[in-house]
């Protein structure tokens, strides 16, 4: 993670010290969008173990248990439309 913060640096050319960022909140920034996407179509469980946490080295995706294509219903489709 530290060496993130010092890449930032680097290619943002910020003139100001970054901090590292915690494992754990780049975890939910990179969760949150499936949440929301998938909310009562797939269970908390398995969106939860999308991504997993690996002390000392960072985050690592999670595909152990393969992937599924989940169709989109009317009214989910409502829901995820821009709003203007």
């Amino acid at each position: 993670m530290a060496d993130l913060a010092d890449e930032m640096k680097k290619v943002g050319r910020l003139n100001r010290r970054l901090v590292t960022p915690e494992p754990r909140e780049i975890r939910y920034r990179v969760i949150r969008p499936f949440r929301r996407a998938l909310a009562g179509v797939v269970a908390e469980t398995e969106i939860e173990g999308l991504v997993e946490n690996i002390a000392g080295a960072g985050l690592r995706p999670n595909a152990a248990g393969g992937a599924r294509v989940v169709t989109i219903t009317a009214a989910q489709e409502v829901r995820s439309s821009p709003v203007r």
